[in-house]
């Protein structure tokens, strides 16, 4: 990539949402939830399309705790989401 011209990162996720939507560029490669994020909180990239290439594997993030008791409640509480649904619904909330 160093001796293609055209190709360039750019570290600020905003930055490359508007820069697609704009069509400064053809292609972005950043994480799907937070594309959604930025594009769904502009009014001014509603009318515009995209489309979405699956190009590498998923990721399975993990969480880390130093304190047994923390990762306990942790759970609990995110089981709890989950059951009742909230969890969803703060999914929705910023990628739809």
């Amino acid at each position: 990539m160093k001796n293609n011209p055209n190709y360039f990162e750019l570290a600020n996720q905003e930055g490359q949402v508007a820069s697609l939507m704009k069509e400064r560029v053809e292609v972005v490669v950043t994480d799907l939830n937070i594309f959604k994020y930025y594009y769904n909180k502009s009014s001014l990239f509603k009318q515009k399309q995209y489309i979405v290439y699956r190009i590498f594997k998923p990721t399975s993030y993990k969480l880390a705790f130093k304190d047994k008791k923390i990762r306990d409640d942790f759970n609990t509480g995110l089981k709890l989401l989950k059951s009742r649904g909230a969890y969803d619904k703060i999914l929705r909330k910023y990628t739809e």
